[in-house]
């Protein structure tokens, strides 16, 4: 049958290769319990899926309150059409390249072990009428007892849901600036070409996982590899075309604030899901195997680690705010902002560090994080809602800090527990994601040329993308003429001090005159 390796923890730990379906049991007599069949561990795991599926929609709402009410239906659906276009990428051929046995040294999975459910709803080992062995035996659900003897089916589907979320956190860096159709086409060149390669490196067979590479819940897998993919998208992009009136005008916060809670309540299955695949069978003296089960120590430590650097990075960013921001104010944004850097940071850590680390842990999330933000708005960068500085700095923090909290006595299965060694792969492992992703998406972005016109984004940008309107406005300025030239006379000092690109507009499409030119915030949207 298939040789399967550990996910999220080092890979001197081995599990067993036997799989049976309900069939076998049933003709054989077998309990499932006899063959590592773990029920509080698959309770736990499909409890853990429906959780992180609902960041989905709740990351939708999130970003959709964040932006103008122009571009809110763009940005919703930017993020749940990840829902259906990922899957369809997982069934056939995403997850078994992720998670297939490795070829290439440990570069890809075998695209043709789970591809289309082989070897998940159909029994491999059977073969056809011409001796050939695929999808011939359909006995439902295979039962394999790898990962904390969890069906194997709720593998895939846990790791569906983590590469479902991961594209849309990267829309809100480049909102108001992208083509539906043409977003389409970079999601699925983003997930196979560096979603699913840095799955296999750490979270399947290869070669970062040989080197012993931790990432709990997705630090480097997700959040490293989408904040500076995000950054890589804005970059090339460039800045917004958008009216200085319009600059920082969410159209909906308690929208922003409900979707945020989905999010928090998501997490917690982001986090506390992964202590469901730990591992079940060690090898305690030279050829003895013995089950174990480390969910007992690593569930609940996994979810005081998420909450406490929830907790932290909320009460941190609001503190932050009152003493940096103008009015010295703290933000119903800034609120949820800094919970989620938390989350974000403790996210590669949450089963691996002891619970008082997640202190730590939590005040690194706020002083990078918002460091960050503010560096970038110093800059006149545009990523419109923070996402690199958020999801991508709280991912490269939290990951290298493993290397300096990681402990056995929270999962023994852990070799290089805060050494010197963990710490200093830890750093290649999260550098080679960051500059990885950032080439590879620079290079998806000039193949797929998403980019809105300028006259484009003055217009109305769900209108242009879908023929719909979230809030029934569509006609109040549809190209924001008027509203341009009672701020062209502000333009020309907001230029000089901005520094903004030029921009051309389609004469046919908005009648504009030569200084009737727009500014582009860099701010949020």
């Amino acid at each position: 049958m298939i040789t399967v390796s550990t996910w999220g923890v080092n890979q001197d730990i081995y599990f067993s290769t036997h799989e049976l379906s309900f069939v076998d049991l049933k003709a054989t007599g077998t309990t499932l319990e006899a063959v590592g069949f773990n029920p509080t561990n698959t309770l736990l795991a499909a409890l853990a899926i429906a959780f992180v599926l609902l960041m989905t929609p709740g990351l939708a709402l999130f970003y959709g309150g964040l932006v103008r009410r122009k571009s809110t239906l763009t940005i919703i659906n930017q993020c749940v059409i990840s829902l259906g276009v990922t899957t369809l990428i997982w069934i056939f051929g995403g997850f078994s390249l992720a998670f297939g046995p490795s070829v290439g040294k440990g570069i890809i999975g075998d695209i043709s072990t789970y591809f289309a459910f082989r070897n998940l709803l159909f029994d491999g080992s059977v073969a056809d009428a011409n001796g050939v062995h695929g999808w011939a035996g359909n006995v439902g659900l295979v039962f394999s007892n790898f990962s904390g003897g969890v069906p194997l089916i709720l593998f895939f589907a846990y790791q569906l849901a983590f590469a479902i979320i991961t594209p849309p956190l990267m829309v809100g860096a480049f909102a108001d600036r992208m083509k539906f159709r043409n977003y389409i086409v970079y999601l699925v060149l983003w997930q196979y070409f560096i979603y699913i390669p840095f799955a296999h490196w750490i979270w399947g067979q290869g070669f970062l996982a040989a080197a012993g590479v931790l990432d709990f819940a997705g630090g480097i897998v997700i959040h490293t590899t989408a904040g500076f993919g995000a950054l890589a998208t804005s970059f090339v992009l460039g800045k917004r075309v958008i009216l200085k009136s319009d600059k920082n005008r969410s159209n909906n916060i308690p929208m922003v604030v409900v979707g945020a809670t989905l999010l928090f309540f998501g997490w917690f299955g982001f986090n506390v899901g992964g202590s469901a695949f730990t591992s079940n069978e060690i090898e305690t003296l030279p050829g003895v195997k013995e089950k174990v089960s480390y969910f007992l120590s690593v569930a609940p430590t996994s979810w005081i680690n998420t909450i406490i650097a929830l907790a932290i990075g909320m009460v941190g960013w609001a503190i932050c705010e009152t003493i940096f921001n103008k009015n010295h104010k703290p933000t119903s944004v800034g609120l949820v902002t800094g919970a989620i850097a938390g989350l974000a940071t403790i996210t590669p850590a949450a089963g691996y560090i002891p619970i008082w680390a997640s202190v730590p842990v939590g005040v690194a999330a706020v002083l990078v994080c918002f460091s960050c933000a503010k560096l970038m708005h110093h800059f006149h960068f545009d990523d419109s809602l923070e996402v690199w500085a958020v999801h991508g700095m709280g991912g490269v923090t939290g990951s290298i800090l493993i290397g300096a909290f990681a402990s056995v006595n929270v999962l023994p299965s852990i070799t290089y527990a805060a050494s010197g060694y963990l710490f200093g792969i830890q750093v290649g492992a999260t550098a080679l994601a960051a500059a990885y992703a950032f080439v590879l998406t620079i290079i998806i972005v000039f193949i797929t040329r998403p980019r809105l016109s300028a006259t484009e984004q003055l217009s109305h940008i769900d209108i242009i993308n879908h023929n719909e309107d979230a809030y029934g406005l569509a006609n109040v300025y549809p190209c924001e003429c008027e509203a341009i030239a009672a701020e062209a006379k502000d333009y020309k000092s907001w230029h000089r001090h901005a520094g903004t690109t030029k921009v051309k507009l389609d004469k046919n499409a908005c009648t504009l005159s030569s200084n009737q030119v727009v500014s582009e915030d860099s701010n949020k949207a």
